[in-house]
């Protein structure tokens, strides 16, 4: 008889494939493959593998920091594969050559100083560990920087997983101008016609300015301006013999709130007096009697004088005796 003994074929499998995530280190299974010599090993799970640095440690996923880590297959994983019946004629020994790079996550927040630091925009970047990362980043519509920040244009990673740069910023404001004209009308009544006419218009013009907030749209603003209606002259008013304008002084300060007005000036008549006298005209004008005084305005007129001729007299030819008289 002969006795033969047969040993186990040498299989090298190697675990391959290059998979990048974003502060995650678990390996994606379907992105890993375990093969070697026509063999594939399939229905791996996520925990079949592990992590090792470059100096073959293994790394807890759960503390793993951004970095590029070999993929491998746990000892546990190993042993099963060995251990399967479909593989007892082969002997594996497992090659690393996967690799997992997990990047790190940066987190830009835009803050809101002027809002209770209220985050109002986020983007995120993701690169190597310790890498340089140029960033390009513009400002939320209505914003400015916040005093004391600057717009970063490019950013240091670390090996954190999750990193954040925070951005503060301030709401722009831009100023504004406002402006109204109050106008005042000076009329003045003629006495002699009742017919309204226009002396002269003032108008004034008051400016504030404001502040308003880019964000909000609310408008801060200044108090008005003050102005004046300038007095008019005595010798701007026009003037009717035997009367007195009501008023001649008409300054007056004009604020914000002060209405368009018109100012009526109106006269007076002032009073008038007549005296009445009759006349012996054979006696060189001498006077006959008691002289008749009469009081009134201007332009009034006395419809009824009571006037009669003095006993023993008449009227000198082309004399009548008056029955009314205007002053």
């Amino acid at each position: 008889s002969a006795e033969f003994t047969i040993n186990k074929m040498p299989v090298t499998l190697y675990i391959s494939g290059n998979q990048t995530s974003t502060a995650d280190s678990t390996v994606n299974p379907q992105r890993i493959t375990v093969s070697g010599d026509g063999i594939m090993i399939s229905n791996l799970k996520a925990g079949d593998f592990q992590l090792q640095d470059a100096d073959g440690n293994v790394v807890n996923p759960q503390t793993a920091k951004a970095g590029k880590y070999l993929v491998a297959l746990t000892p546990a994983a190993q042993a099963a594969i060995q251990n399967d019946k479909q593989y007892a004629n082969y002997q594996f020994s497992f090659m690393d050559t996967g690799l997992l790079d997990v990047q790190a996550k940066l987190t830009i927040n835009f803050v809101d100083t002027d809002d209770s630091n209220k985050v109002i925009q986020t983007s995120t970047e993701s690169g190597d560990a310790r890498s340089l990362q140029l960033l390009s980043l513009t400002l939320p519509n209505g914003y400015q920087l916040a005093d004391g920040q600057t717009l970063p244009t490019s950013y240091q990673f670390t090996d954190a997983l999750d990193q954040t740069l925070t951005i503060n910023l301030k709401h722009a404001t831009q100023s504004v101008e406002d402006s109204k004209t109050v106008t005042r009308t000076i009329n003045y009544t003629d006495p002699t016609t009742g017919e309204v006419k226009t002396l002269t218009t003032q108008p004034v013009t008051l400016t504030r300015t404001g502040s308003t907030d880019l964000v909000t749209h609310k408008t801060t603003w200044q108090d008005w301006t003050t102005g004046n209606w300038a007095a008019i002259s005595a010798n701007d008013i026009p003037t009717f013999a035997g009367y007195t304008p009501n008023q001649t002084n008409v300054a007056e300060t004009v604020t914000n709130q002060t209405s368009d007005s018109t100012v009526n000036i109106t006269y007076t008549a002032d009073p008038q007096s007549v005296t009445i006298k009759f006349v012996d005209d054979n006696e060189n004008g001498k006077q006959v009697g008691d002289l008749i005084p009469k009081q009134g305005v201007t332009d009034q007129t006395i419809d009824n004088l009571g006037l009669t001729v003095p006993d023993h007299y008449v009227l000198a030819s082309g004399q009548t005796l008056p029955t009314s008289y205007t002053f």
